[in-house]
């Protein structure tokens, strides 16, 4: 079939118009971590959706556990793509990240641009795209909790009781 481009609209042998969509060219993709500082009247929630991401992402890789304790003039890291930004380690395989993150091998390697998946460099950053992090607990779990009870028996002696327990481990 030959067609001819004008502009935004393609006009096929068959005498068709059709008028290309915004969705169907190819936008590059961001691969470098971007830095957002957070301003007046910002949720993370709000940063997220800006930059294209989930709140999941934007929260793990600015390790926010409370999305409400976020300030004017934090700077948030903000990943590339939907998933999970890692600092290699010393000894850091691919294989371990792929498993511990939910992610394919291959989908690691072929968004860093990694040429030797054997040899990964400490300190260096990779994004591990759609990969799934931990749970981040809600405000208050995780946090140590003391309770005291205290109550009088009374009886020939008056004697005091009390039990202290707490969610800390």
């Amino acid at each position: 079939m030959r067609t001819t481009h004008v502009d935004d609209v393609v006009l096929s042998q068959g005498g068709f118009i059709m008028k290309m969509s915004a969705s169907s060219v190819d936008t590059p993709v961001r691969r470098d971590v971007a830095y957002y500082t957070i301003k007046p009247g910002d949720t993370v929630q709000s940063v997220a959706g800006r930059y294209g991401l989930t709140l999941d992402t934007l929260r793990w890789a600015n390790n926010i556990a409370d999305v409400t304790s976020v300030v004017q003039g934090q700077r948030l890291v903000v990943p590339p793509v939907n998933g999970i930004l890692v600092k290699v380690q010393p000894n850091t395989q691919l294989s371990g990240l792929a498993i511990q993150y939910h992610v394919k091998i291959q989908d690691i390697i072929d968004f860093n641009l990694i040429r030797d998946p054997d040899h990964l460099k400490p300190g260096s950053m990779l994004m591990l795209p759609d990969g799934v992090g931990p749970s981040l607990a809600d405000p208050g779990i995780g946090k140590k909790t003391v309770r005291s009870v205290t109550w009088n028996r009374f009886g020939p002696l008056v004697t005091n009781y009390t039990i202290t327990y707490s969610n800390a481990a």
